[in-house]
């Protein structure tokens, strides 16, 4: 049986990352700081072709993005391959485009069965799925789902034409059952020399944070590979050429022990990678980060989200969490392993003072920033409160849903405020990263370095100031009613 596996074309004068958001995808508007680039395949995408593969299928993997392929250049591809059954990785942003092209597909080849597979099934279907063209679709990871599709078994986790949707959403118990990810399906010379190879060990996260989708997608319950399978799966990818590689779990650092373990092997087997984790930095210890040290990790990407202790309450995080990461940051810049923090601006109780002192408290720790909207991900936590208080705002589009629109307010902030605060945030951090690379440039480079710091300045300069005003006509009014500065916690 010939199997064709569709990972979509890019939305128009977009960059996506499919992978990333617990398989949702993100979305970048394409201008001078996002240009195009061929990203990293989603995971579930490789696993899928794996599985395919292994049950001696002929299988094609195709990665539009990469191939420079739009809709009607993959349509007349198609139409030449004329294979048994095609299946289309649907995201969330690119999700109005995944289906009209799966539209488009059934048009072409009406006697092809066509199926879908991806997170956003489990959430969204009910907006869509009866609607669509598709034949199938898979309610559960797309690895094991796709074992009994292709065996025509019978699962409750399979969706066809003119059935009720499952109420459940299978996920596989033993991650060691997956074959490693199809690379050799693909041509990895249209990812270009600084390409970075996704790898999974672990999937899902009992802290169950509002906001997260991974928990949502994934699972409270946490589920590993073992450290011997994950050092097999490296030693293909070494002989692939991979030079850098991603961690793609939620929390890999949730049980130190295995992390340790992980990290020494692959030290112990000359296994060395330009690496880059993603994990509670609280939950590490100085003996766990010494050995991510020795082993080659080169960064650490880690939730600082708030300052305001009111907020992490919120968003289902101890604040005496923040204590700790701090003190972990300050371990990380001895050992020279670089960091991302990551923050988010549109929490319910957020507030001009709220995102003031996050940003301030984040430019006093050594390590690179990710600011990000808070985006109401569908069977969140926080998506239900926020529409419970009447913070959630109307969508026009599934594009919507690309991490970087405002689809909220806030208990102090209007969405043209939440915007503002966005933005400054953004701009203000940004300046701090500037700063420093001026503090550290010498000669000619500080002279390019210099120019670089007042061009952004001066860009960011009419923000600053609309920020810098609403914020003190806000505290006025706050002392003028006698109340406590909006949104200031204790």
């Amino acid at each position: 049986m010939r199997i064709h596996l569709i990972n979509p074309p890019e939305t128009p004068t977009f960059l996506s990352d499919r992978d990333k958001a617990g398989g949702l995808g993100v979305m970048f508007p394409l201008n001078s700081r996002y240009r195009y680039q061929a990203l990293t395949p989603p995971l579930d995408f490789l696993y899928a072709g794996a599985v395919a593969e292994a049950l001696g299928m002929q299988v094609k993997l195709w990665d539009a993005s990469a191939e420079g392929l739009d809709k009607q250049a993959l349509l007349q591809r198609l139409a030449k391959a004329n294979p048994d059954r095609i299946g289309i990785r649907l995201s969330l942003p690119s999700l109005g485009d995944d289906l009209a092209l799966a539209a488009a597909i059934k048009e072409a080849q009406p006697r092809t069965e066509l199926f879908g597979f991806g997170n956003v099934i489990r959430t969204t279907h009910e907006r869509w799925l009866a609607d669509s063209a598709l034949d199938v679709a898979f309610f559960g990871e797309g690895e094991v789902v796709l074992r009994d599709y292709l065996q025509d078994k019978k699962s409750p986790a399979l969706w066809r034409t003119g059935e009720k949707p499952p109420n459940d959403w299978q996920l596989l118990a033993d991650l060691d059952e997956l074959p490693f990810p199809a690379w050799h399906l693909l041509d990895l010379t249209r990812y270009g020399p600084e390409m970075t190879f996704y790898v999974l060990t672990t999937r899902g996260c009992p802290k169950a944070c509002s906001m997260c989708p991974y928990y949502v997608n994934q699972g409270g319950p946490w589920r590993k590979r073992s450290v011997a399978n994950v050092i097999d799966e490296l030693r293909v990818l070494r002989r692939l050429g991979a030079k850098r590689l991603q961690a793609r779990d939620p929390n890999i650092g949730l049980v130190k022990k295995r992390l340790r373990e992980l990290a020494e092997d692959m030290a112990a087997n000359q296994l060395v990678f330009d690496w880059v984790i993603e994990t509670d930095l609280e939950s590490l210890d100085p003996e766990t980060l010494q050995v991510l040290a020795k082993s080659g990790l080169k960064r650490l990407m880690t939730g600082i989200e708030s300052a305001d202790p009111q907020i992490l309450r919120e968003i289902h995080q101890h604040p005496d969490a923040l204590k700790l990461t701090i003190a972990n940051i300050k371990r990380c810049e001895e050992l020279g392993i670089d960091l991302t923090g990551f923050m988010v601006v549109g929490s319910n109780s957020e507030s001009y003072e709220s995102v003031h002192a996050t940003v301030r408290m984040a430019q006093g720790l050594p390590m690179n920033y990710s600011v990000s909207l808070m985006t109401p991900y569908h069977g969140t936590v926080y998506r239900q409160e926020a529409e419970e208080q009447g913070f959630l705002l109307k969508t026009r589009s599934w594009k919507q849903y690309s991490g970087t629109d405002c689809l909220i307010r806030t208990k102090y902030l209007s969405e043209t405020e939440v915007k503002l605060a966005y933005r400054w945030a953004q701009g203000e951090l940004e300046k701090t990263l500037r700063s420093r690379a001026l503090a550290k440039a010498h000669g000619l480079g500080k002279v390019w370095e210099c120019l670089r710091f007042a061009k952004h300045a001066a860009w960011h300069a009419p923000t600053h100031i609309r920020f810098s005003l609403a914020r003190q006509a806000r505290a006025a009014a706050d002392s003028e009613s006698g109340r406590p500065r909006t949104g200031a916690s204790s």
